[in-house]
Parts: structure tokens; C-alpha cells; sequence
């Protein structure tokens, strides 16, 4: 295939067969996730190179010297430049950062020049939102910076690829394939004329209009359950395929009661839990009834929910750090920052307690050695100096980046310590300035959250791309842009939901079609 070629079929077992026979002639495979590329990697040993465009554009930016910024350094630098913009419309506020970062980043994932949004806005607000826009794409290139919500519209640089697994592409990541594929590319999509294809379709319409060609390809010579069931799903004909169920139910909550009731009698016939796995879009609506019901029903669920930062041990314990120094160091305030479960000073102030008298009501009071002062803070200070301070403390207690303790716990404290560095970023702030940005931070950022450390698996359908799973339960809010893709993962389905709404899967009610010990699909 010497020209660049966009190879398209409706079922992604077709697509898996032909990765699977030529990926030897590509020097990399670009795939969902890593995981999606197992089924090739058990037969080819160690010579298959494996990455994401996610990946792909990091490794690219930091050839030329481009640093991908973090989340934090991301609105630190968005508030810098807009502040330096002459503004007739827009705030200067958090929510209207809030909103230019949500702004930014569709634009940017559209592939939107700079100067675009400049030619065409025409309220006042618009052309704020616009000149704010270009000023914010000038500084990141000035500095040799990225944005972390759109990699790929920052990366130029060529190569042969093979790209596998993807339900559809946005704009930038279009653009990217682009400038990126030499000729002798090929791209594999799963597209067809079913509605459930649409924004396959589209993504195969912008690579066309780049030249790239299109070929079909070859039908696979291996039925699955999943491959029969996309046979019926696009022909809307024919029997349901054995073990796939439909159940119409009133709402999420009536799913969840269904589902997790179906799960637990699975459970205590002798299924394992990791057997089984839940495919939800809508995690903000599901999570919380998940955990609930899971409890009634003594369910392990395992799940990658994201929890605010501010409700972790890390980011509470700054923000105590912070008051114990507004407050001048009082005894109530030194005992919430010394026997702060992270705090290495638990047990020895325990002691203290039972001896000292009267009460300590000043920090050098607990007789913590000559280096505790570097839990005081100054009541004013730029942010370089207050983010410095705060590491030092935290150094003090005995809290780094290698501490020991849950994942959600490590991945707090790195999160915690590199919104201390962006600080360095801020003018100069008081106590108060300080504690209320950094509440901002800890809200605005999320820390994965596992209620057991084995169980039923909660996820969404791109994050199980490439994971087998012998029973699996698809929710009314899931309408997969690649449903062979995610058929292939199961031996049984249950999609449950409103009967009209979900378009697409019109499977009709088979009662106890799930039976835990019908045939294992075969992955694509």
C-alpha cells in the first residue's frame, strides 16, 4: 500500500485480522491503548512498538523541545495571558477561565487556526473569546509549550503507521494523521451507512477530503457472538444472537437494582467477580447508585471514579497547614496539622499531650526540634515563595512523592506538590488569597478513587478497548460509535434502558438468555 490508506470496515474483527497478519510491516502500531494490541503482541513477541496519538505527540513535542504543561500550569497561564489582553466584554474571574479552557479546548480538538475565530466573531463577547484565543496560541508557542487537553494539535512530524482501534477521530486528531503519515500509512476505521457510524462517517469524510484512500477490507473468516451480533444490529433482520438480552427498564436507577441483582446472584453460584464488568457512559449519573446498591447487595466493585483532590489526606492537610498559620499556630489548629494522619509526628504529640501543661498554644511550644519553623508561613508573600514554604513543610511532616499508602493517596500527594510548583506562577497573595486559590485548585482537579481492590469492574467502553470479559452488562446510556468493538468483549450482553432510548440496539426481550456458562468470545 504505497499511498496512504484509510481502510474501513463495519466489523472490527475484520480490521483486528488484518493488523494481526501485517503489522510486521510497520515500524509502529497506533492504537486506543496498549491494551487493545494484546491479541497481536502474544504472537509477535517483543517486536511490535506500540503507543497512542496521545503518546505519539508527547514524544514528538519533546523532540523539538515543546513541554506538554500540566492541568495546574495549564489555568495558571491562561489567567496570566488573559489578564494581559484588553478585554471590552468578559470578566476577569474563574468562571470566565473556566469557560475559556472549556472554549480553548474544543477549539483546539477542531483544529482551529489562531487567526480563525478573529475573522468571524462579531459580538463583543466573541471577539474577547477570540483575541484571547490567539494571545493564549502566541505564548504557548513563545515558551515552547503544549496544552495537555489537545496534544495532537501541537505535534508535526512524520512517520509509517499502522493506527488500530479508534471509533472516529476529531478534528485535530484528523489534522495530525495528516501531517504525521507518510505514504504507506494505514488507518483503520469502522465505518458503514447505520446511523451508529456517524461520527466514524465524518472522520472517514475529512481523511478523504486530505487524499487518502479508501479500501474495504476483507471480511474476517472467524463468527463470534459479537460478529453476529453487529450482522444483526445493521441489518435489523434475523434471529437475536443466543446469550444477547435486551431488558427495557423505567430508568438508571431500575438498571442499577437489575443489573447489580442479576450480579449478585451470578456471584454466589461461584462466578468471580473479575469474570464480570459493567459498561457505563454516564458515570455521574451511575457512580453514586452503583455504590449504594453494591453496598446492599455486598458487591466488590472495582472502579476509576475521580474525586475532587480537596477531600484527600494531601490536599486537607495543606489547607490545614495554611490555617493553623492564619490562626498564629493555636492549640486546636497545631493538633490538626501534627496528628494529621500523614503527619510523622502522630504519636510523639499523643505523648506530648498527656505531658505538657498548660496546653501549647504557640507552634514552638511542642518542643519539635530548631527546624520547625518551616510549618509558619508569612502573612504575605508571592506565590514562588508561599509554594516553596508549603513543600518544605510538607518535607518536614514527612510527606514526598514516595510516600507510602494507597494509589489514590500517591497520586493526591504528586498532584498536591505540583499545584505547590505552579504557585510560582502567582503575584503577591495574603493567607487568605493563598487558601482560597488553592481551594480553587483542589476543586478543579480529580484523583481516581477504588472501592475495592478486586471486583466487578465499572468502566467506560473506550477504557475496556481490548479486555475480554466472558459477562458483560451495556447500559441505556451506552450507544457505541464502534458497537462490534464492544460486542466482541462479551459472551452475553444486557443492554437495559427506556425502550426508545436507545436507538441503534433492537434486540428484543429474551428472558434467562444470560447463562454464565455459555461460549467465551473471541476479542477483536
Amino acid at each position: 500500500m504505497p499511498e496512504r490508506t484509510l481502510l474501513i470496515h463495519r466489523d472490527v474483527t475484520a480490521l483486528a485480522d488484518f493488523v494481526r497478519e501485517h503489522h510486521t510491516h510497520f515500524p509502529t502500531v497506533v492504537a486506543t491503548n496498549l491494551l487493545s494490541m494484546r491479541f497481536v503482541r502474544k504472537t509477535s513477541g517483543t517486536g511490535l512498538r506500540t503507543t497512542t496519538l496521545k503518546q505519539l505527540s508527547q514524544r514528538m513535542l519533546s523532540r523539538q523541545g515543546v513541554r506538554v504543561m500540566s492541568e495546574f500550569e495549564r489555568r495558571k497561564v491562561l489567567q496570566q495571558v488573559v489578564e494581559g489582553v484588553h478585554l471590552h466584554y468578559l470578566p476577569l474571574s474563574r468562571p470566565t477561565f473556566r469557560q475559556l479552557m472549556r472554549i480553548f479546548s474544543e477549539l483546539m480538538h477542531a483544529a482551529t487556526p489562531a487567526e480563525k475565530p478573529e475573522l468571524v466573531a462579531r459580538t463583543a463577547r466573541e471577539k474577547d473569546v477570540a483575541h484571547c484565543y490567539a494571545a493564549y496560541l502566541s505564548h504557548l508557542t513563545t515558551h515552547k509549550l503544549a496544552d495537555p487537553s489537545a496534544v495532537e494539535f501541537f505535534a508535526p512530524e512524520q512517520g509509517k503507521y499502522l493506527v488500530y482501534g479508534y471509533p472516529y477521530f476529531d478534528q485535530a486528531q484528523v489534522e495530525l494523521l495528516g501531517k504525521v503519515c507518510e505514504p504507506g500509512s494505514v488507518v483503520t476505521l469502522t465505518s458503514e451507512g447505520h446511523r451508529t457510524f456517524s461520527r466514524a462517517r465524518k472522520a472517514q469524510s475529512a481523511l478523504e477530503s486530505q487524499g487518502w484512500k479508501v479500501q474495504m477490507a476483507p471480511d474476517s473468516v472467524r463468527e463470534t457472538v459479537g460478529t453476529r451480533a453487529v450482522d444483526h444490529l445493521l441489518a435489523g433482520t434475523g434471529p437475536v444472537p443466543e446469550h444477547i438480552t435486551h431488558t427495557p427498564l423505567p430508568g438508571p436507577e431500575a438498571e442499577v437494582r437489575h443489573t447489580l441483582g442479576h450480579i449478585h446472584h451470578l456471584l454466589k453460584g461461584g462466578v468471580p467477580p473479575e469474570d464480570v464488568v459493567v459498561v457505563v457512559r454516564d458515570q455521574d449519573t451511575y457512580l453514586p447508585l452503583i455504590r449504594e446498591a453494591s453496598r446492599r447487595y455486598q458487591l466488590p466493585i472495582l472502579c476509576g471514579q475521580m474525586l475532587p483532590l480537596i477531600y484527600t489526606h494531601p490536599a486537607k492537610l495543606v489547607l490545614s497547614l495554611v490555617r493553623a498559620s492564619q490562626k498564629g499556630w493555636e492549640h486546636h489548629m497545631a493538633l490538626e496539622v501534627l496528628q494529621h494522619p500523614l503527619s510523622r509526628f502522630v504519636d510523639e504529640i499523643s505523648l506530648k499531650r498527656k505531658t505538657l501543661s498548660p496546653p501549647p498554644q504557640k507552634l514552638s511550644d511542642w518542643k519539635l526540634g530548631g527546624e520547625a519553623g518551616v510549618l509558619e508561613l508569612p502573612l504575605q508573600a508571592i506565590g514562588e515563595v508561599y509554594g516553596a514554604r508549603l513543600r518544605e513543610a510538607l518535607g518536614f511532616l514527612g510527606l514526598s512523592r514516595t510516600v507510602r499508602g494507597t494509589h489514590q493517596t500517591a497520586v493526591a500527594v504528586s498532584r498536591v506538590l505540583d499545584i505547590l510548583e505552579s504557585l510560582s506562577m502567582m503575584g503577591n497573595l495574603t493567607l487568605e488569597d493563598l487558601r482560597l486559590e488553592l481551594i480553587e485548585d483542589f476543586m478543579d482537579i480529580g484523583v481516581p478513587t477504588v472501592y475495592s481492590r478486586r471486583g466487578v469492574r465499572i468502566a467506560s467502553p473506550l477504557a475496556l478497548s481490548g479486555r475480554k470479559y466472558p459477562m458483560c452488562s451495556c447500559w441505556a446510556s451506552v450507544t457505541p460509535s464502534s458497537p462490534s468493538a464492544l460486542l466482541q468483549m462479551c459472551c452475553w450482553t444486557t443492554t437495559s434502558g427506556n425502550a426508545g432510548s436507545a436507538p441503534g440496539w433492537p434486540w428484543s426481550v429474551r428472558e434467562n438468555a444470560c447463562t454464565p456458562n455459555g461460549p467465551t468470545c473471541t476479542p477483536a
